[in-house]
């Protein structure tokens, strides 16, 4: 429907769910400053097309 949907919370933040909500297309998380890293470093391996 071309609506964009962004994730914030724990769940945006959480490197465990980072595959899967890329993969339902997810493009736009907001996290906590400190889960930053964590969540760039499980990105950066995925391989997802988008």
């Amino acid at each position: 429907a071309g609506i964009p949907v962004s994730m914030c919370g724990e769940m945006a933040g959480d490197p465990n769910a980072t595959d899967t909500l890329l993969r339902v297309g997810l493009q736009k998380f907001s996290a906590s400053p400190s889960l930053l890293p964590g969540l760039k470093a499980q990105i950066r391996q995925l391989s997802v097309d988008v």
